[in-house]
């Protein structure tokens, strides 16, 4: 270290001064879409008030299932939407209710001790018969009360839906439309494929 006056001084090359710190966030202004959360990150959780999340209805494309605790009301309300999505997925213009978020929400609401009943709306064209059956045969083996209400239309398979509540309505502007069960595509086995239409049809209409 060079002296001056018979005292050490210490070299300085540059600015010694603190560096710049983290540029300040500015928060998000209204209408913001948040990021997508990553692989393996926590899921988002409910605001205090009990209501999902915008990131959890980004993250699901629908509202998370209603946990164990204190329900902002005694009754859920499930909307069936659009057309249901089974196990091929629909185009992305496509209107969709997805059975896979379908079916873990209403045994969420089984099992949450503070939901007390169920209300289903129904606007749907039909869609995955197999999804749409399996819809029906949850809801109905729910223990709590059940109520479905068609609003516009509950088309094709949305009918055994409709059907499976303990309590059915229909507003009077309503339709609901039953046809046989069809099958698109390359048929191999003929036979087969006819007795598996038929007892298809049969679950269709016993449910």
């Amino acid at each position: 270290m060079p002296e001056v006056d018979g005292a050490p001084r210490a070299e300085t090359r540059g600015d010694t001064g603190p560096g710049p710190g983290p540029a300040p966030t500015s928060p998000p202004g209204p209408g913001t879409v948040p990021a997508a959360p990553s692989p393996g990150a926590p899921p988002p959780q409910p605001a205090p008030d009990g209501t999902p999340t915008a990131a959890a209805v980004q993250a699901l494309g629908t509202p998370r299932p209603p946990e164990q605790g204190p329900a902002s009301s005694e009754i859920h309300v499930l909307t069936i939407i659009g057309q249901i999505e089974g196990h091929q997925i629909l185009p992305g213009q496509n209107k969709t209710t997805k059975y896979e978020h379908v079916i873990p929400e209403l045994f969420a609401v089984e099992q949450n001790p503070q939901i007390k009943g169920l209300l289903i709306l129904l606007n749907t064209v039909g869609g995955d018969v197999e999804a749409g059956l399996a819809i029906a045969e949850a809801i109905r083996s729910l223990s709590k009360p059940t109520a479905t209400v068609v609003l516009g239309g509950g088309h094709s398979i949305g009918v055994p839906i409709a059907v499976s509540a303990k309590r059915s309505f229909i507003t009077s502007t309503a339709t609901m439309t039953v046809h046989p069960v069809r099958l698109t595509g390359m048929v191999i086995g003929v036979p087969q494929a006819y007795e598996y239409l038929n007892k298809m049809q049969d679950r269709v209409i016993s449910s």
